[in-house]
């Protein structure tokens, strides 16, 4: 599914103000877009069960909630691998990174090893309090979920910990701007 072709600036086209996951209605708490050198990679939106300015709260919390994001240009399944690896590792200690490793390549390793997220399609992180963690990417929803204590919190401390992959995003999708 191709959302847009090419960039836009209107995120809220591209994230409702509310979806349904786990039968709970979820709110999008805030949304941003990932760059780097000015150049824009994908947009993010934060989705929760109640909306909050406070990380713990939305890390830790046991509503669903889902991390929405629409590629601005094609990513390699190897270059997202390596971002989100990256980013469970600046958040956890050598234990628990390790614990968590296996559950990545389970939960992306189809998608890291075979493909990329294309120009305009959509990629989300599910977390269900009841089933895990799961991927969805476009029209691939056969991935599985992943019930490994620790690793929902892992991945979210991704955007929203200590060190961020970007303050402003971690600001954007917990609404302080």
């Amino acid at each position: 599914m191709i959302l847009f072709k090419g960039k836009t600036n209107d995120l809220n086209t591209l994230f409702p103000p509310t979806l349904k996951l786990d039968e709970q209605i979820c709110v999008r708490n805030g949304i941003s877009t990932r760059s780097k050198f000015l150049i824009g990679f994908y947009d993010i939106a934060l989705y929760l069960g109640k909306m909050t300015e406070d990380a713990h709260t939305a890390i830790t919390s046991n509503d669903a909630k889902q991390l929405r994001m629409v590629a601005r240009r094609t990513i390699k399944g190897a270059l997202l691998e390596k971002a989100f690896k990256d980013g469970i590792k600046a958040h956890a200690s050598l234990d628990e990174y390790a614990a968590v490793a296996s559950a990545i390549d389970e939960v992306f390793g189809e998608l890291f090893a075979t493909d990329s997220i294309k120009e305009g399609e959509m990629f989300t992180i599910e977390f269900s309090p009841d089933k895990g963690v799961r991927l969805n990417y476009s029209n691939h929803s056969h991935f599985p979920y992943i019930n490994q204590a620790g690793f929902d919190q892992a991945l979210l401390r991704t955007w929203l910990g200590d060190n961020p992959i970007s303050q402003e995003i971690k600001k954007d999708l917990l609404g302080q701007q």
